[in-house]
């Protein structure tokens, strides 16, 4: 993909990733300098792993957008999911989508437990946007740009089959692509054999 997407803000996570990562990362500075340590090896690999894993859980993953993708940077793997391939949106405490059959759900989008709880009741009506745009919730606006986009999406496919005649179909938006987050699994993988194997020195 080419295109570079139109990426947004995690709406949860990002406070507690960032601080955990920072105070992961400097343990192990610590500890590298602590010549009297007789496990430097082992907390050293913990304290990584920690950071690694602050990262790929809180800081990771993001939703992204471009003409006619939406981008899911998930935990250990990115999902690139065809505008016109997804079957439905849904925006709780998590963004769930569904395309081609699967279910992809991303933390990176979501609203507070509590606004979740009493929409789920139907208790809170969704706020409205005033003159400004300054009322809605950063959520309702990306949830409304995927939803924007998606239409625009499906309503140039529709011009396009009725320029091809009466019985062309819309064009196959194509599979839903997921590839894995090499750096992070390696990441895992390499770390968790040296604190692993730290134990048998």
């Amino acid at each position: 993909m080419d295109e570079q997407p139109e990426w947004f803000h995690s709406t949860s996570g990002r406070y507690v990733g960032t601080a955990g990562l920072v105070a992961a990362l400097a343990v192990s500075v610590l500890v590298l300098f602590d010549v009297r340590g007789s496990h430097t090896v082992t907390y050293v690999a913990g304290a990584l792993l920690t950071a690694l894993a602050c990262w790929a859980v809180l800081l990771r993953p993001r939703v992204g957008l471009t003409a006619d993708t939406l981008v899911l940077r998930l935990v250990l793997r990115t999902a690139f999911v065809p505008l016109a391939a997804i079957e439905s949106i849904g925006v709780s405490q998590v963004l769930a989508v569904r395309a081609g059959g699967r279910r992809f759900v991303s933390a990176a989008i979501g609203k507070p437990l509590r606004r979740a709880v009493m929409e789920a009741h139907g208790a809170t009506p969704r706020p409205k946007d005033d003159a400004q745009g300054r009322s809605m919730p950063y959520v309702d606006f990306v949830e409304d740009r995927i939803r924007d986009r998606r239409a625009e999406v499906m309503r140039a496919r529709l011009a396009a089959a009725e320029r091809a005649g009466e019985d062309a179909a819309p064009d196959d938006p194509g599979p839903v692509r997921v590839e894995p987050a090499g750096p992070e699994i390696a990441g895992f993988v390499v770390l968790g054999l040296v604190f692993l194997g730290s134990f048998l020195l």
